[in-house]
């Protein structure tokens, strides 16, 4: 016989709080287990937050704050439907911002280049370094590949965030 109690009980820390109601909403939705559902809305939850947000060390060092969190159910269950549900959101919204700063990326470099094609040097030093400090916003991915991930980190200074359902996810990282 199979145990179907849950091992952690979380969801009654976050009944009060936007994520946890989202949650323990698509649960009773979607007949899912509460205790997944508000496990797997945190760690998404916490993607966002770390898109934005890093611990910075007294030494110069950073420190990703996104949670690591592994969650089981069986195959059928509809953990792809409601991990993409709690992810589309903020994927969507990066996605929006990428496209927006890779736009002003582009003019910024137009100027710089015919800033230099005339010889102006006035402000050219600072047009560089916001050049070199625009970064897309990592919007994580579902490929843990090597190389998938090196172009991840490439692109987002060293960090990666990895989400999906396929138990072989988790065994490639």
């Amino acid at each position: 016989m199979i145990d179907t109690n849950p091992s952690a009980v979380i969801s009654i820390f976050m009944d009060n709080h936007l994520v946890g109601k989202c949650a323990i909403e698509r649960s009773d939705q979607s007949v899912f287990p509460r205790e997944t559902a508000c496990l797997s809305a945190l760690a998404a939850a916490s993607h966002a937050v770390g898109s934005v947000y890093t611990v910075c060390y007294p030494d110069g060092g950073y420190l990703p704050i996104p949670l690591y969190a592994i969650a089981e159910q069986p195959s059928g269950t509809g953990k792809s439907r409601l991990v993409n549900d709690f992810y589309s959101g903020y994927v969507d919204q990066a996605s929006k911002l990428n496209k927006e700063m890779a736009q002003k990326k582009q003019k910024l470099k137009r100027s710089t280049n015919d800033k230099l094609k005339r010889g102006d040097h006035h402000g050219l030093d600072e047009e560089l370094e916001m050049l070199a400090e625009m970064m897309e916003i990592p919007k994580g991915t579902t490929d843990a590949t090597p190389q998938s991930l090196e172009k991840v980190m490439a692109r987002h200074g060293g960090f990666f965030m990895v989400y999906g359902t396929e138990q072989n996810l988790t065994k490639t990282l």
